[in-house]
C-alpha cells in the first residue's frame, strides 16, 4: 500500500471520529508588523511564478476567440520569466461532458472552455495548473477526464484531479536549473466534486478538520522527498469574497507547513489576500483573480518566489488588475493602493513587507540544509499547442426536433430558430432555468459567428436574467455551423438574486459581443415563480 493510500484510511477513520475543534494552535493574530524601510537584497536562484484564479470558461471563449489566445495574460510577463509558472485553472476544458452537474447549489455557476483556449496558458508561460477547485467537475467527470487528457498532450502538469482519489492526490514533479519541485493541489469548498475510489474528480479535504491536512500534508512530504528538493501545495479554500482566511484555514496552513510543504499557493476568494510566513516558509492564501470575465476591476497581483535547495528564498509580489477577459498592470496610483493594502493583510498576519508601491518583497530566512532528492524524475516534457476539437459533442447535433419543441421557423439574425423548450413550469425557490433551443443556418457564418442571447424577464416589468453564450453551451460556436444540420444549444439561464414573484416570459435573440444586449429577440416559453419571500 503507497504512502497517499494509507493516509486515505487514516482519514476514513478521522472522518467517523468526533466532530470535536481541532487542538492544534494558532497564534493570536498580531498587531500589524512595520513595513521594512529598506529593501531587501534580491535573493538569487530559479524562479517560480505563482498567480491566482484562471476563469477561461462562459465568456472569456468569446473574447479569446476575438482578440487571440496571447492578448488575456500578455501583460503578465512574470510568468514566461520565471523559470516554472503555476497558476489555478478555475475552469474545466471539454467539448463534452454531462450537463449540468449537481453542485448542491441554487444558482451555481458553470465554466467550460473549448480546447484551443487552454493556449492561453502556453502562450503566457504557463508550466502547471492547479485542477482541484469548484469547477473542475461543472461538467461531471467526462469532461474533467477529457481535460486531463488535453492538458498531458500539451505537456502541463494538472494536480488535484483525476480518475480516482489516489491519482487527484498524486504530485506533479517538474525541474527548474538544477532542482527539481513537486506540486500537489487540494480542495475545499466543493464535496460533490471530491474523487473517490471509483468516481474521478478533485482531491477534496474537509477544511474543518486540521488532522486531515496534517495526514495528508506528512504522507506527501513522505512520499515526494526524496525525489523533489521543494514541495508546493496549490489550494482552493475559502469563501468568496472575503478579504482574509479564516482561522480554519490558518490551522490547515499551520498543520501543512509543520508537516513539511515549503509553501502554499491559495486561491479561492477572488480578493488579494495577505501572506503568511510560519517556520520561515510562505503561505499565500489567496492570489486574487488572474483571469476572469467581470467587467470590474479587481485588485490581484502575480507572486515570484525565488527558489533554493533547502526552501523559498524570497517573495516579490507586482499588483495587476483582473478586468473583462483581460489582465493589466493598473496606473501608478492604483498599483500603489493594491500593494499598500496587501502590506497591511500580510501586517495583520505578521508578516513585514517592503514596497516601494511598484512592488512589495519579502524576505525570507535561510532555510535549514537537509538531504538532497536521491531519486532522478524525468525530464520536463515539451510543450505542445492546444488543438481545437475537430467535431461537435453529440449532444449538439440533432437528427430533428423532439414533437414537443418544434415550432414554425423564425429568423434571428443570420439564425433560424426550429424549435424550442424551457423548464421548469413553475419554482418556489431561486432555481436555474434550463432553455434548449434548436437551430439552422442557410449559409456558413463568418468568424467569429454570434453569441446565442437567453433572456427572462418579469412581463410586468423587472430585472432581466441573461446569459449570452457561444453555441451548444459555449462548445461549438455558430461560425462552425453549416448548412443541412440541426444544431441543439443546451443552456442553463442563472436567475437573478430574490427573483420577484409573477411570470417571465424567456426570449432568445442574438449578440455580436459578449454582454451585449440581444436583438431581434423571440419569444420561447413562459414559467412561474411562486411562494413566499423567504423561499428565496
Amino acid at each position: 500500500m503507497g504512502r497517499l493510500a494509507a493516509v486515505d484510511m487514516l482519514l476514513v477513520l478521522l472522518a467517523c471520529a468526533s466532530d470535536a475543534p481541532s487542538t492544534v494552535p494558532v497564534a493570536p493574530t498580531p498587531t500589524p508588523a512595520a513595513r521594512l524601510a529598506d529593501r531587501p537584497a534580491e535573493a538569487v536562484g530559479p524562479t517560480l511564478a505563482v498567480g491566482g484564479d484562471v476563469q477561461l470558461g462562459r465568456r472569456t471563449n468569446a473574447v479569446v476567440t476575438r482578440t487571440g489566445v496571447a492578448a488575456p495574460l500578455g501583460e503578465v510577463t512574470e510568468l514566461a520569466a520565471a523559470d516554472l509558472a503555476y497558476v489555478n485553472l478555475e475552469c474545466v476544458a471539454a467539448t463534452g461532458g454531462e450537463y449540468r452537474a449537481d453542485k448542491g447549489e441554487r444558482g451555481p455557476y458553470y465554466y467550460r472552455t473549448r480546447p484551443e483556449h487552454l493556449e492561453v496558458l502556453r502562450s503566457a508561460g504557463v508550466d502547471v495548473v492547479g485542477t482541484a477547485n469548484n469547477h473542475a467537475g461543472d461538467y461531471g467527470p467526462p469532461a474533467l477526464l477529457e481535460q486531463a487528457s488535453l492538458l498531458d498532450r500539451m505537456g502541463l502538469g494538472h494536480p488535484g484531479a483525476g480518475a480516482d482519489r489516489a491519482a487527484a492526490c498524486a504530485p506533479v514533479f517538474r525541474t527548474v536549473g538544477d532542482l527539481v519541485v513537486a506540486f500537489y493541489a487540494v480542495e475545499a469548498t466543493m464535496v460533490p466534486f471530491a474523487a473517490t475510489d471509483r468516481r474521478a474528480g478533485t482531491c477534496y479535504l474537509d477544511p474543518e478538520r486540521t488532522e486531515e491536512w496534517a495526514a495528508f500534508a506528512k504522507a506527501a512530504v513522505a512520499e515526494s522527498r526524496d525525489r523533489a528538493h521543494l514541495v508546493m501545495l496549490g489550494v482552493h479554500w475559502g469563501d468568496n469574497n472575503v478579504a482574509a482566511p479564516t482561522d480554519p484555514l490558518r490551522r490547515a496552513a499551520h498543520a501543512v507547513i509543520g508537516a513539511g510543504f515549503d509553501a502554499i499557493l491559495g486561491s479561492s476568494a477572488h480578493l488579494l489576500h495577505g501572506v503568511e510566513v510560519i517556520e520561515g516558509r510562505p503561505v499565500i492564501y489567496d492570489a486574487g483573480n488572474l483571469l476572469f470575465d467581470a467587467r470590474s476591476d479587481t485588485e490581484s497581483a502575480i507572486f515570484t518566489l525565488t527558489l533554493g535547495p533547502h526552501g523559498v528564498r524570497q517573495v516579490r509580489v507586482r499588483p495587476l488588475h483582473a478586468d473583462f477577459a483581460v489582465t493589466r498592470r493598473p496606473e501608478a496610483e492604483a498599483a500603489a493602493k493594491i500593494l499598500s493594502t496587501f502590506a497591511d493583510r500580510s501586517g495583520a498576519l505578521g508578516t513585514a513587507v517592503w514596497t516601494d508601491g511598484v512592488e512589495a518583497v519579502i524576505p525570507l530566512p535561510d532555510a535549514p540544509a537537509r538531504p538532497a532528492p536521491t531519486v532522478a524524475v524525468a525530464a520536463n516534457p515539451a510543450p505542445v499547442p492546444a488543438v481545437a476539437a475537430a467535431a461537435p459533442d453529440a449532444d449538439c447535433l440533432a437528427d430533428e426536433v423532439p414533437a414537443d419543441a418544434r415550432r414554425p421557423p423564425v429568423r434571428v439574425g443570420p439564425l433560424t430558430l426550429v424549435g424550442a423548450r424551457v423548464g421548469p413550469a413553475t419554482m418556489k425557490k431561486r432555481e436555474m432555468v434550463d432553455v434548449e433551443t434548436w437551430w439552422t443556418v442557410d449559409a456558413p457564418l463568418p468568424a467569429p459567428g454570434v453569441l446565442l442571447d437567453v433572456q427572462a424577464r418579469l412581463v410586468d416589468g423587472g430585472p432581466r436574467w441573461s446569459g449570452d453564450h457561444d453555441g451548444c453551451d459555449w462548445t461549438w460556436p455558430t461560425d462552425r455551423w453549416q448548412p443541412g444540420q440541426v444544431y441543439h444549444d443546451r443552456y442553463a439561464l442563472r436567475p437573478v438574486y430574490n427573483p420577484g414573484h409573477g411570470t417571465y416570459a424567456v426570449t432568445v435573440g442574438i449578440a455580436d459581443e459578449p454582454l451585449k444586449a440581444g436583438r431581434d429577440d423571440v419569444e420561447i416559453g413562459r414559467f412561474e415563480v411562486r411562494g413566499s419571500k423567504k423561499d428565496d
